[in-house]
């Protein structure tokens, strides 16, 4: 699937999501880290698809200090961005692939990383991720991506 579509379907399959209130910025554990700051000055009464791309870069720690409902209200602008601009979006690559792959205990992905990060995301918003990280792992032959697809998204992508 090309750029295009890949970005269209994350516009259509993430639009109509409810903007996080303020309070639900920031991870509890976060704290008043320079992260969390960063969070708050970036995304605060933002949408998400308002949010321009160009200032998510080097915004590694502001991701990470996402509380699960606003990492899943924004992740969309991450993927959009990392679907336009891979190359140069360099590291934030591997941290917004590192923040989609659960954890493993005992060879399975850990029920509780799934249940608590990805909770606030439908069934088809996770196809839609699954299909920009096998969209990355073919296009750019990224490994991490290629990982997450094999630990836990494969199974949202369509059987041919």
């Amino acid at each position: 699937m090309e750029n295009t579509l890949i970005r269209l379907s994350i516009k259509n399959h993430f639009g109509t999501a409810r903007l996080p209130s303020d309070a639900d910025l920031i991870s509890p554990e976060c704290g008043f880290s320079d992260g969390a700051a960063q969070a708050a000055n970036l995304f605060q009464g933002k949408t998400w698809n308002n949010i321009d791309l160009m200032s998510l870069f080097h915004t590694e720690d502001a991701l990470r200090s996402l509380s699960d409902v606003a990492f899943g209200y924004y992740i969309p602008a991450y993927l959009d961005l990392i679907v336009a601009h891979y190359c140069e979006a360099d590291a934030l690559v591997d941290t917004v692939i590192n923040t989609l792959t659960p954890p493993v205990s005992n060879g399975e992905p850990r029920a509780s990383w799934i249940e608590k990060k990805l909770k606030f995301l439908n069934k088809q918003q996770r196809q839609v991720i699954a299909t920009v990280l096998q969209h990355l792992k073919i296009q750019h032959g990224d490994f991490g991506a290629k990982h997450a697809l094999e630990i836990y998204w494969h199974r949202y992508l369509e059987k041919r």
